[in-house]
């Protein structure tokens, strides 16, 4: 299965009803599980055992012994298809006939199932496959009528993971805080900022359908719930040239099939390699949009001119989108921030890009504001959240983005989080983003 598939796949156990039972039934459902995956044979799969380990420390906290007997309430039968169905990733093309009969007659026999209820079983694990038919039968089925709210859940993530994803490359040169950007649009801290290229591997982040309150990542391992530290540090025993990175979007973008592509930093004075990949990424057309991030307290350096000779030459026809990153180191009394965009925008049809779209934006304020919407931030961040709020209180980028780039109005900010990130320029790159995904048509930068 490809990996922009798998690392879409939201963790259903987590919304799984069994959840709310006591520690015995989310044994004996875990273990009732954990045999027919080893009983067809899945086990051996590198995917299917991290499951197995997700499914064993978010059901039993890592702890509990198998019970003597494995017995669970009737229910609960009609729920194993889709839990075993997920150490399989929703793979229809993993999901052999012979494994899936053998499943269905093992949890037929175990559980004592009546002819009608093995019809079900089978229904249950064509639904999980994608069959639309059988999704129709179990929604409207009376004995799932219990467990509405999962199933549709699983739906959901089952039809998401099947979109087809909309690849967005990210590119810059080193110190114009992509990282922090793709922080920003992500809304968690899963890309670590550096002041140099440090690192010579693509980062691929795969949105996922719904909040799972996890972090997918594979870096030479697979982890399902990967910590903080193992997100921001590179495995030195990944040999390829990639780590994938699964999470939920927070904010506008939320529930959309969206890839995000991060190139190495460019710098042409130092690690050549990182210029290579960036260059072949680019040179590939795998994707559908190029957000290249500009720092404003640098433009025009020689890297960047050379950058946009290559992107200008090599893009060819891709949609394109300038996003002028620390835009609150420009808001000063000498200087209209303004007059800043205009400028920059002549440089870059100079350099061959026709009616460029300028996106004046601070991914550090953004991040802040997505942050404190879920969690408390730290004192020098609050200290950093509120001299944003106050330095963007005072430039109106509502006007620019409405009236220049024709975004429309986006609806009153209701706290001052919400507000941050429609003045910082987060709330308007999103509907920019979102609006060309699906097919709108703003202006959007061309070659000339």
């Amino acid at each position: 299965m490809d990996y922009k598939t798998i690392y879409a796949n939201a963790q259903i156990i987590s919304k799984n009803p069994i959840n709310r039972e006591d520690e015995k039934s989310r044994s004996c459902y875990f273990y009732t599980i954990n045999n027919i995956v080893r009983l067809i044979g899945w086990q051996r799969r590198k995917y299917s055992h991290a499951q197995a380990e997700f499914y064993k420390k978010h059901l039993l906290h890592g702890g509990a012994k198998a019970p003597k007997e494995l017995k669970i309430k009737k229910r609960y039968a009609f729920l194993l298809p889709f839990d075993i169905a997920a150490f399989a990733a929703f793979d229809a093309g993993a999901m052999k006939k012979e494994q899936i009969a053998l499943a269905a007659d093992h949890i037929c026999k175990t559980q004592n199932l009546d002819e009608g209820e093995c019809a079900l079983i089978q229904r249950s694990f064509k639904a999980a496959a994608g069959d639309d038919e059988a999704w129709n039968a179990i929604l409207e089925c009376e004995a799932m009528a219990w467990c509405l709210k999962y199933l549709r859940y699983v739906r959901d993530n089952i039809y998401f993971i099947r979109k087809k994803p909309y690849n967005i490359l990210i590119t810059a040169t080193m110190s114009a805080g992509k990282s922090t950007l793709i922080n920003s649009i992500v809304g968690k801290n899963i890309s670590l900022a550096r002041n140099m290229a440090c690192t010579s591997k693509m980062h691929v982040i795969v949105s996922k359908p719904f909040e799972d309150g996890v972090s997918s990542e594979y870096d030479n391992e697979i982890h399902l719930d990967a910590a903080k530290d193992t997100l921001l540090d590179d495995n030195e025993q990944n040999l390829t040239t990639r780590i994938t990175v699964g999470t939920y979007f927070k904010g506008m973008l939320g529930g959309e099939r969206i890839v995000l592509l991060d190139s190495p930093g460019v710098n042409f004075s130092e690690n050549k390699e990182h210029l290579k990949i960036s260059d072949q990424m680019i040179r590939s057309g795998k994707y559908q949009m190029l957000i290249y991030v500009l720092n404003s307290t640098q433009l025009g350096t020689t890297d960047e001119e050379e950058h946009l000779k290559f992107v200008a030459k090599n893009i060819g026809r891709k949609n394109i989108l300038f996003v002028m990153n620390k835009a609150d180191q420009l808001i000063s009394d000498d200087e209209d921030i303004f007059e800043v965009i205009e400028r920059q925008k002549k440089f870059l049809i100079s350099k061959g890009f026709r009616s460029p779209v300028v996106c004046p934006f601070s991914a550090r304020a953004a991040f802040l504001a997505k942050k404190s919407m879920s969690e408390s931030l730290s004192r020098t961040e609050q200290r950093e959240f509120d001299n944003y709020y106050d330095k963007f209180i005072q430039t109106n980028l509502s006007q620019y983005y409405e009236k220049k780039l024709l975004c429309g109005e986006i609806k009153k900010p209701r706290n001052e989080a919400e507000r941050l990130l429609k003045n910082s320029g987060m709330t308007y790159l999103e509907k920019i983003i979102k609006d060309i995904k699906n097919g709108g048509k703003p202006n959007v930068t061309a070659l000339r």
